[in-house]
This record gives structure tokens, C-alpha cells and sequence, in this order.
């Protein structure tokens, strides 16, 4: 069981670990399923249900691993409103996700599992805010928000070169989806 003093290979960060697999595996399968058709789309299909009864399992022992780790989490959590609106648009994401799989939907799985992902790591970051990482040896070792930043100058640069490399990140994604939409056809390689 996990406890305050969780290290870096433990039962905490091993549970952790595989829920990230499991909820990337989803996303990626989900993906992989929009993209194809025949043999390999009824795979992913497969394989993505496997990966979201996974995902859901290892999300509840995960948030109560958390709550036993750090339980002053919890408490945030609870107090932050901010936090509930992100883990509701990842509980919407999840259950969008399925039932779009059940219904045979191609496009609408990978969207509920977009919003399954944002959801969770914005509501933990609201969650946490402003601490990132949390001592669990002694709480002066702590690195928050502040602690981390940059000085003014990297600060500065930092934001002068944010406007154009969003831009061009956004390009590179609207670029790239346009250019490979539609469905591969397995068939046609062979």
C-alpha cells in the first residue's frame, strides 16, 4: 500500500505508471481506430475497450493511492472549483469515449478520450497548483511554482517566443491533419 514516503519505484508510482500506459494505450488505439478501417480498426477496437476498462480501473486506484499519499491533495481539490470543472470534462470525456465506441462511431471515441486526458491532468494541475513537487522528506525541499520560475530575463524571452512557436505548433497540427485525413486503407500497401 502506498504510503507518506513514496519513492521512486513503489507501489504509488507503479500504479501511476500503468495508468498512464493504459490511458495512452486507449488514446492511441482510439486514434489508430479512426484512422484505419478493416482488420486493423477491429483490432484497435479491441484492444482500445481493453485499455479503457484498464484506464477506468487503475483511475479510481490511482485517486485513492494519491488521497493516502498526499492527502492535503484531497483537501485542495475539494476547495478548488476550478479542479471540478476539469475532472467533470474528464469524467464527460470517459463516458463519451465508450459510448461513442459502443455506438460504432469512429471520430467521437478519440475526442472523448482528448477530453478524458486534458481533463485529468488540468484538474490536477488546478489541484496542486502552485506546488510542483512535494517533499515527502521534509517539506522545506518542496519546489513550487515560484521556486522553479526563471529569472526576469528567460522570463521575458521566454514569452516573446511563446506567440510564434504556439502559432507554428498549431500550424504544424491543422498542416498535418489536413494533409493525412481520411481513413488508410491497409489493403492499398500490399
Amino acid at each position: 500500500l502506498p504510503s507518506k514516503n513514496a519513492g521512486a519505484l513503489d507501489a504509488y508510482t507503479i500504479a501511476v505508471g500503468l495508468f498512464a500506459v493504459a490511458a495512452l494505450g486507449a488514446h492511441g488505439t482510439l486514434y489508430l481506430r479512426w484512422k484505419t478501417s478493416g482488420k486493423i480498426a477491429e483490432r484497435a477496437t479491441a484492444l482500445a475497450r481493453r485499455f479503457m476498462i484498464a484506464t477506468a480501473v487503475l483511475d479510481v486506484v490511482v485517486a485513492i493511492a494519491s488521497a493516502m499519499v498526499n492527502p492535503d491533495a484531497l483537501h485542495a481539490f475539494a476547495s478548488r472549483p476550478l479542479a471540478w470543472l476539469f475532472a467533470l470534462v474528464a469524467v464527460l470525456g470517459i463516458v463519451l469515449a465508450v459510448c461513442a465506441l459502443s455506438q460504432g462511431r469512429d471520430l467521437a471515441p478519440f475526442l472523448g478520450s482528448c477530453l478524458f486526458l486534458a481533463g485529468t491532468l488540468l484538474a490536477g494541475a488546478a489541484a496542486l497548483s502552485p506546488m510542483l513537487l512535494r517533499s515527502t522528506i521534509d517539506p522545506a525541499l518542496s519546489l513550487d511554482a515560484a521556486q522553479a520560475a526563471s529569472g526576469a530575463h528567460g522570463l521575458r524571452v521566454g514569452l516573446f517566443w511563446f506567440a510564434p512557436g504556439i502559432t507554428l505548433a498549431i500550424a504544424y497540427v491543422v498542416w498535418a491533419f489536413r494533409w493525412m485525413r481520411g481513413k488508410v486503407d491497409a489493403n492499398a500497401y500490399h
